[in-house]
């Protein structure tokens, strides 16, 4: 048994309306029969289990990765997710595009709907005029793709290849990850029709599969006349036309894709693909809502046997015969590790925590950017 880490990886009011026969028969359909029923797929709280594999955070990369280990019936997985379904716990809020602005905000007296997110909120940052920022992080089933702007784009080429450099690891070079994007997406060219000759986009086909999936990517029936003329304006300062911005080279300008069903013209998430996919057929996926992961439990050395879970007044544990894979996201990951006795020594000592493994890295150097949006 070991310890695996993921990285944590709208315009407009959309117009529902039928799309032509070429992009339907683009777009991932659901396997026939109907949907499973959901409660033969959760797990019982206070009821100690054990599975092959124990995901804890069914986020963007969580559920991914859950559903992908449980596709062929070989593994069973558990996915540990502090949050619930946002179709309950936020629902037009999520689902709508349009309601996407209200749950990025970084004003902590914005609207926070804690059901969906953690609430975290920084301490005065002096470059900010000390500021107290919003750390906007999904804390329900999809994660942040249940909460984001549905913005689907990918990295440059460069900036991939330099990454593999930097670990001494080639499987992380853009040649090598990009068959990956490529399967986990299935793409849906504009509704030519409903856009209009001067909003269609550009977009690389070469980047995409015809049989990639289930995530829904697509362009909105709908699009705002300022992004219209914000095109042609940011080409008439000099910027090139981009062909999409899939295919490793992001410079130049046009309209994103986003993830966005075009059938439903509804968010398409991790929780409404990944993990509806995979309990309609039947897949050995247990899922624990509103269960949250206290600490990672060990053997006798370093090696990770499960997670003790909290849930309400009820506390278990989740045991893992092969691997414990922490996927709780840019903050709650390293903070795990540090509960459960992996981190700087010096910081574990000072709050009493039984040292596991000192590794002096976890909770610390992280680096942010500021985003920059243009009209």
């Amino acid at each position: 048994m070991s310890l695996s880490f993921l990285a944590p990886a709208v315009l407009g009011l959309l117009l529902l309306q039928l799309l032509p026969d070429p992009i339907q028969a683009l777009t991932w359909q659901q396997p026939l029969g109907g949907d499973k029923i959901l409660g033969s797929f959760f797990g019982l709280p206070g009821q100690d289990a054990t599975y092959d594999y124990v995901v804890v955070g069914g986020g963007l990369a969580g559920l991914v990765t859950a559903t992908r280990l449980a596709e062929n019936g070989t593994f069973s997985v558990a996915v540990v997710e502090a949050g619930s379904f946002y179709e309950f716990t936020n629902s037009n809020k999520s689902q709508i595009p349009w309601y996407s602005e209200s749950s990025v905000s970084d004003d902590p007296e914005g609207y926070i709907n804690l059901l969906i997110d953690w609430g975290l909120v920084t301490t005065p940052q002096p470059q900010l005029n000390n500021r107290r920022i919003h750390y906007a992080q999904g804390k329900t089933l999809g994660g942040s793709s249940a909460r984001n702007q549905m913005i689907y784009d990918r990295g440059s080429k460069g900036s991939y290849d330099y990454w593999a450099e930097l670990v001494g690891d080639e499987s992380y070079k853009w040649d090598n990850i990009l068959p990956f994007f490529k399967r986990s997406m299935r793409f849906n060219p504009p509704n030519v029709g409903a856009r209009g000759a001067n909003a269609t986009p550009s977009y690389d086909l070469e980047a995409y599969s015809a049989d990639g999936g289930p995530l829904q990517v697509s362009y909105p029936n709908f699009a705002m006349p300022f992004g219209v003329y914000g095109v042609e304006a940011f080409k008439a300062a000099g910027l090139p036309q981009a062909n999409g911005f899939s295919n490793g080279d992001l410079h130049g300008v046009d309209h994103n894709p986003f993830t966005i069903d075009p059938m439903s013209q509804l968010r398409s998430s991790s929780e409404s693909t990944f993990l509806d996919h995979a309990i309609n057929a039947g897949s050995p996926l247990t899922v624990y809502p509103m269960t949250q992961a206290m600490r990672i439990l060990f053997n006798n050395g370093t090696r990770a046997t499960g997670i003790h879970a909290h849930s309400s007044v009820m506390d278990w544990e989740i045991h893992a015969r092969k691997e414990v894979i922490l996927s709780a996201g840019v903050m709650h990951s390293p903070q795990l590790l540090m509960v459960s006795g992996i981190g700087p020594a010096s910081t574990l000592h000072a709050h009493n925590i039984t040292l596991i493994k000192d590794l002096p890295g976890v909770g610390r150097n992280m680096h942010d950017s500021c985003a920059i949006g243009g009209v």
